[in-house]
């Protein structure tokens, strides 16, 4: 898996964790709220993209997006052994 996964997912666990540890929230809100955060951050990327990309292309980069999720996707799915290599 790539370094900035595994950095990603341990910076989310790690906010959730002090949520709940320290802070005293139930796991499920902070949870919640954790991936409201990542899911937030990853619209105002994906937008800010595509307004930088220009009317012209963002089919292009749609198409780019699109193709570059559905194979991060598959490699997590052979990783964790959900669908064979």
């Amino acid at each position: 898996m790539p370094w900035t996964v595994i950095l990603t997912t341990l910076t989310l666990a790690l906010i959730s964790a002090w949520l709940v540890l320290l802070q005293g929230w139930e796991s499920w809100q902070a949870l919640l709220v954790v991936a409201g955060f990542a899911f937030a951050v990853i619209g105002v990327l994906m937008g800010a993209i595509l307004i930088w990309a220009g009317r012209g292309n963002r089919a292009e980069v749609w198409c780019s997006v699109k193709t570059t999720f559905w194979k991060d996707i598959d490699l997590m799915l052979k990783q964790f052994g959900i669908r064979r290599k």
